[in-house]
């Protein structure tokens, strides 16, 4: 199970905006932090899924920090 870097940043509007660096494609938004959290998880594992049907090889994490995501999709 390959686990990703997780960020979170708090918009202006007070929605927390949700993404990863090593899959620019998984992006989402939530009302706090734990509602963006849980879309995160979800946006993540469309976009792994995305890139197989395209046939790319998935994204390799790379980034380290805290949290982090588990692509168990």
């Amino acid at each position: 199970m390959r686990a990703f870097s997780i960020r979170l940043f708090r918009r202006s509007d007070g929605m927390v905006r949700a993404s990863f660096p090593d899959v620019p494609a998984a992006v989402a938004y939530g009302r706090d932090d734990s509602e963006a959290f849980a879309n995160a998880r979800r946006a993540l594992c469309r976009a792994l899924a995305r890139y197989a049907e395209l046939g790319f090889e998935p994204p390799v994490p790379r980034a380290r920090g805290e949290p982090m995501v588990y692509a168990d999709c």
